[in-house]
C-alpha cells in the first residue's frame, strides 16, 4: 500500500493533494492518468538513494510508481512516519535480526555444552 503522508510530486513540484486509485498524487499526474492510461503492470518501489536531505540532515526518500510508459516520482520529507518507509523498514530488519540472535544463542550455547 503507498504510504500516505505530506509528499511532494517530482516532476511538477507540486503537493500530492489529489486521491486517485494509486494513492495521493498531484494535480498533474491525476490528469494524465485520466486522459492517457499507463500501459504495463505497475511497479511500486522505495527508490535506494535519497532523493534530498532536510535542512538536520535526515534523508527524504523517494517512493516511485513506475509503468512502461510513465512513471510518478514523490518526495516524502525526513519526518514521515510511514512504516514503509526505508529507514522504518531497516530498523525493523535489525530488531528482527537482534531478536533472531538472541534465540539462537541459548540453543548454541546447549549444544556446545553437549558436545563437550
Amino acid at each position: 500500500m503507498r504510504p500516505v503522508d505530506a509528499s511532494h510530486c517530482l516532476d511538477h513540484q507540486l503537493p500530492e493533494t489529489e486521491a486517485s486509485p494509486v494513492g495521493l498524487i498531484c494535480p498533474h499526474c491525476k490528469r494524465d492518468l485520466y486522459t492517457r492510461t499507463p500501459e504495463g503492470p505497475l511497479r511500486a518501489f522505495w527508490e535506494e538513494q535519497p532523493g534530498a536531505y532536510s535542512l538536520d540532515g535526515k534523508p527524504c526518500w523517494v517512493y516511485r510508481l513506475d509503468w512502461r510508459d510513465y512513471s510518478i516520482r514523490s518526495l516524502f520529507p525526513a519526518d514521515a512516519s510511514s512504516e514503509c518507509s526505508p529507514a522504518y523498514l531497516a530498523s525493523l530488519a535489525a530488531k528482527t535480526a537482534q531478536a533472531l540472535l538472541r534465540a539462537v544463542a541459548p540453543a548454541e550455547s546447549a549444544n556446545a555444552t553437549r558436545q563437550e
